[in-house]
């Protein structure tokens, strides 16, 4: 099954093809990836994805599938859960987990860097409605959020 989001993944992997590493593109690195790991995983924004650290992917990268931990106090819900992190993301983490020395903060995606980012660039995060599936699955809900363009 295509939907909106496989267009959008496949719209964005289009434009950034794969993480190039150069003096100075560091932080256009952290927003391409925030926008990758919100695209693929469905996760918010400002409730969860703000408040991950390098430490937590390092973590996922280290388990097989690399899998994320998002424990209570870092889910808007208080809901525990697991992320399965796609190839894509992955392969965008890595080097930037290796360079993590360049950032000024222990969370991988500083929301507020990257909020200005995505205004200036005219990307919106927005709040959707979607239909619970009849039998509800690890982390689905009943609202999710999605970016645009």
């Amino acid at each position: 099954m295509y939907t909106g989001r496989d267009s959008l993944i496949s719209s964005i992997g289009a434009v950034v093809g794969s993480p190039r590493f150069e003096p100075g593109i560091f932080a256009s690195n952290i927003i391409v990836l925030s926008i990758l790991f919100a695209a693929y995983t469905g996760q918010r924004p400002d409730a969860t994805i703000g408040k991950l650290t390098f430490e937590d992917f390092e973590d996922a990268l280290m388990r097989n599938p690399p899998m994320l931990w998002v424990p209570a106090e870092k889910d808007k819900e208080s809901f525990p859960h697991w992320v399965p992190l796609h190839p894509v993301v992955v392969e965008w983490t890595k080097p930037i987990i290796e360079l993590k020395h360049m950032g000024q903060s222990k969370r991988i995606f500083p929301y507020d860097l990257i909020r200005k980012a995505l205004d200036e660039l005219d990307i919106k995060a927005v709040h959707t409605q979607a239909e619970r599936s009849p039998a509800p699955t690890l982390g689905s809900s009943s609202s999710r959020c999605a970016i645009t363009f």
